[in-house]
């Protein structure tokens, strides 16, 4: 049989099978069958045939009659099958093909995972940890944005996290160390004493969980080759020639008056009936050669109140253990010195304490702004950050993301989840969110340049802006105010006319309405005309209008509880346009009003400073209050203009009712980037709207708004 050239081949409902030996893709009550002939044969001219019906498991299926034409076939030498509907011709070599799993390509066996190594209650020495799984009834397969499939996916990896369990976001947790892998080990490098979890969960393509659930959870003691365990009080160790057991309260007898200590080998006291040691209250016993041992550092005793043992360099050292957030800031900093655009992140780096808050076996990632980045925030804003610890801490904080995700795992994501961004827990307990938009990722809507790894747990985001915390939208620098913040009016700006001008109505009579003749209507321009001012009546000759005053706009600005980034829409009325007078029932707990300028950095407005349109504002509240703006009727009035610098500036919206700011901005069209505002509602900043891609989204009157211009710029009001 073995030297025929006959070969076995299969069929599908009458249709030949294309997927080699193993059948696969069969149904309920198809008809399957095998048949052995020469080479290319068809069911008709087989040698013999077997016909079977497929059952899938879990399913309830109605044979059909089995037709027999090929039931009987032409018997052979080693060939006698049973012609019934399930015929199982005699095993051969090459003849009786066993039905093997493939017949029935439905699995009913879930996935599973174990970790074999370490066992749960394990005692492990410092150092690397690693962690050995075993998976059944599931293939590993890299992540690639693939869609998801059932019996595939890849592994996470946690160290001391809470498993995730949400079916619809990504498995990522909260805290802790977090790994991607196909792998069925991983290491943890470097686990520092202590008790640990470690955990491992199968996933699909997109990070979710498997459901039903599929993980494994084992608690660890990780602990030094040179652990010595506390005795207890009753713990009475044996003494060997260097050892100096942890004197407590059993094992340093009180010296009293009836005291007999037990003499070991080496140790040899005075063994008399009532022994009164000479010392005093506290006992200082003279050591022998073997009675003071050179201890370890983990042989430290405690001594008891009445013990006082002399101490050497070797009986009490002074153990200088640099903390593991420490290490962690030095090996960013190593890691980081040769990054000639990162040299301010550096030195913030080494300014702040922020290591007190980070884990050695934690992952991080660290968003580390550019030098360009920092310089946008101006020199004096700069030097306040990095002058005040606690405020550069928060704002570090800001910066590090706990989970340790490369730029590819976290556009991943982004792209698999229900609205292209998510939302990433920081060391400062606040969140930021990542998106992927048109090629490119962002976190806060500033973008990820490149990724450095430092080590397997920290990787650093170069990033070209500065991520502002919520809890603290600006730095407050202290104030310094200076004689140049409230302008004083020069002898032109209002012009007083003398006794006897009688003006008769010539070329020269008629003012050329220049800056010095008619001035700009602000409070100061409308000259107040004297008693003895008789001004020719003609149009250009009577400059105060007859017409009844009209009746002034309101308008309501609403303020929250801490800090509100603010702007009028309309000039106020004289006597109504100070920061005294319009947030004179505002408690701000004794804080400034601050303006914002690129080479200035945050500067305190003046009480008595005019409010400008155009111009934004960032004033603090203690309570929620309403503040009323009495806007200017008066028509005779140019509109506004602010000139901006480059890196961010603080603008304000120009009219009374919500415009785009492809709309509010068009006079800045080719110089402006981002529109970042700011819900003082719930003190956090909103998405950035992007020049060209989201410039429709609208700009809301008495609201303030940080612009990022390339170069300098003339930005002009969209109303009068």
């Amino acid at each position: 049989m073995n030297e025929t050239p006959n070969n076995w081949t299969y069929w599908v409902n009458g249709e030949q099978g294309t997927t080699g030996p193993a059948v696969t893709n069969v149904t309920d009550g198809d008809n399957l069958t095998f048949s052995y002939g020469p080479p290319e044969h068809t069911i008709e001219d087989a040698a013999y045939t077997v016909i079977l019906n497929v059952t899938v498991l879990e399913a309830v299926v109605t044979p059909e009659p089995t037709p027999t034409v090929n039931v009987t076939p032409t018997p052979t030498v080693n060939v006698t099958p049973t012609p019934t509907v399930n015929v199982t011709p005699t095993p051969t070599v090459n003849v009786t093909p066993t039905p093997t799993v493939n017949v029935t390509p439905t699995p009913t066996a879930e996935a599973n995972v174990t970790i074999v190594e370490p066992m749960d209650g394990a005692t492990l020495p410092a150092g690397n940890v690693t962690v050995e799984v075993n998976l059944t009834n599931f293939t590993l397969v890299e992540p690639t944005g693939q869609e998801n499939a059932p019996g595939e996916g890849h592994l996470h990896y946690y160290l001391d996290a809470v498993v995730p369990t949400n079916e619809s976001e990504p498995a990522v947790p909260e805290f802790g160390g977090y790994v991607i892998s196909t792998n069925l080990s991983h290491t943890w490098e470097n686990v520092t004493e202590g008790e640990h979890n470690l955990s491992v969960q199968v996933v699909n393509n997109d990070h979710t969980p498997l459901i039903p659930l599929v993980f494994e959870t084992v608690n660890v003691t990780v602990g030094g080759e040179n652990v010595t365990p506390t005795p207890t009080v009753n713990v009475t160790p044996t003494p060997t020639v260097n050892v100096t057991p942890t004197p407590t309260v059993n094992v340093t007898p009180t010296p009293t008056v009836n005291v007999t200590p037990t003499p070991t080998v080496n140790v040899t006291p005075t063994p008399t009936v009532n022994v009164t040691p000479t010392p005093t209250v506290n006992v200082t016993p003279t050591p022998t050669v073997n009675v003071t041992p050179t201890p370890t550092v983990n042989v430290t005793p405690t001594p008891t109140v009445n013990v006082t043992p002399t101490p050497t360099v070797n009986v009490t050292p002074t153990p200088t253990v640099t903390p593991p957030g420490d290490e962690i800031t030095r090996e960013i900093v190593e890691g980081l010195s040769e990054e000639e655009n990162l040299t301010t992140f550096v030195e913030a780096l080494n300014n702040s304490t922020i290591g007190e808050r980070l884990e050695e076996n934690a992952s991080y990632v660290i968003c580390a702004p550019t030098d360009d980045a920092f310089d946008g925030l101006g020199n004096e804003t700069l030097s306040v950050i990095l002058g005040d610890t606690t405020l550069l801490n928060s704002i570090l904080e800001y910066h590090v993301i706990q989970g340790d995700y490369t730029i590819e795992e976290l556009v991943m994501l982004c792209e698999n989840s229900t609205d292209g961004q998510i939302s990433l827990p920081t060391v400062g307990g606040s969140t930021v969110n990542a998106s992927f938009n048109n090629g490119q990722l962002t976190i806060n809507n500033i973008i990820v340049i490149t990724q450095i790894q430092i080590t397997n747990n920290i990787i650093v985001y170069v990033i070209d802006g500065v991520l502002i915390p919520p809890d603290s939208p600006i730095p407050t620098p202290s104030p310094t105010p200076t004689t140049n913040v409230t302008p004083t009016p020069t002898m032109n700006v209002t012009p007083t006319p003398t006794v006897n001008v009688t003006p008769t109505p010539t070329m020269n009579v008629t003012p050329t309405p220049t800056m010095n003749v008619t001035p700009t209507p602000t409070m100061n321009v409308t000259p107040t005309p004297t008693m003895n001012v008789t001004p020719t009546p003609t149009m250009n000759v009577t400059p105060t209008p007859t017409t009844p005053p009209v009746q002034e706009e309101t308008m309501d600005l609403q303020l929250y509880e801490g800090w509100n980034f603010v702007s009028i829409p309309r000039p106020l009325s004289p006597g109504n346009d100070t920061a005294a007078s319009v947030f004179a029932d505002v408690e701000t707990d004794g804080r400034p009003i601050y303006t914002y300028t690129p080479a200035g950095g945050f500067e305190p407005l003046g009480e008595n400073e005019t409010l400008s349109v155009l111009e934004g504002y960032w004033v603090y509240s203690t309570e929620e209050t309403t503040v009323q703006l009495n806007l200017s009727t008066n028509p005779v009035r140019a509109p506004a203009l602010k000139t901006l610098s480059p890196g961010w500036n603080a603008i304000g919206h120009s009219d009374l009712v919500e415009r785009s700011a492809d709309e509010t901005l068009r006079s800045v069209e080719d110089i402006w980037v981002y529109v970042v505002g700011y819900d003082a509602g719930d003190q956090t900043y909103r998405p950035a709207i992007v020049n060209n891609q989201t410039d429709d989204q609208g700009l809301s009157p008495t609201e303030g708004y940080w612009l990022f211009v390339r170069e300098d710029g003339r930005l002009a009001a969209i109303s009068a």
